[in-house]
């Protein structure tokens, strides 16, 4: 039982609506790990299955003849993110949870992230997802707050995409700007309020106007 409970303290299954932050997340442990200095590997599990296959199992490039390992080879110490692991095809889902089981005999230490927008226990009891895979990702599960929630965050995710996009730090934001990004429902989150921010940066407007909004929201 203890090793068992040792083999999965590697593997983590973020939830949350589009754009909360479940892949950065993923990157923020990996990079404050001592697995920082090995590889992070990202497979967006939403592309057609065979290209997802060939990332995860590895596959021949039929130009060079080549043989390209797969991301849980090639990313050996360090970190592999599973995005929108919900949309594996089902049959491959097990095959998935069979390899990541065998995984200690081939000497491959690897931590696992699972990011997903379902509820995977729904998914699991309608007989859609398989609940071994599960089993494996539900050890250290998170479900990320949507931003609009996380009003204590707000200022500070504005503050850095500010700073970044408009290349100069930003420490005060005026508390009637502050006012109208509060109000806002960002329905995308951080990619909502990342658009809006470099939609007004970019056209030189306040972000008391409505038009970077709109933009954004065209955009999303």
């Amino acid at each position: 039982m203890p090793r068992k409970s040792q083999r999965w303290s590697q593997t983590f299954a973020h939830f949350g609506e589009n754009g909360v932050g479940k892949r950065t997340l993923g990157k923020f442990i990996h990079e404050n790990s001592n697995r920082r200095n090995q590889a992070f590997e990202l497979v967006d599990c939403s592309l057609p299955a065979r290209e997802v296959e060939n990332r995860i199992l590895g596959h021949r490039d039929h130009t060079t003849g080549r043989f390209n390992k797969g991301i849980l080879e090639a990313a050996n110490k360090g970190t592999v993110v599973f995005a929108n692991i919900d949309c594996l095809d089902e049959e491959f889902q097990k095959r998935l949870h069979k390899i990541i089981i065998e995984l200690e005999d081939y000497d491959i230490d690897v931590r696992l992230v699972a990011t997903t927008t379902k509820n995977l226990s729904k998914l699991v009891g309608a007989g859609r997802f398989y609940r071994g895979l599960f089993q494996i990702f539900s050890t250290n599960a998170l479900t990320i707050p949507a931003l609009r929630e996380r009003h204590e965050d707000l200022e500070r995710v504005a503050k850095h995409y500010l700073s970044e996009i408009a290349g100069t730090e930003q420490d005060q934001i005026e508390p009637v700007v502050m006012d109208r990004i509060m109000s806002h429902y960002w329905a995308n989150n951080i990619h909502e309020i990342k658009q809006v921010i470099s939609s007004s940066v970019n056209n030189n407007a306040s972000l008391l106007d409505e038009s970077s909004y709109e933009v954004a929201e065209k955009k999303m």
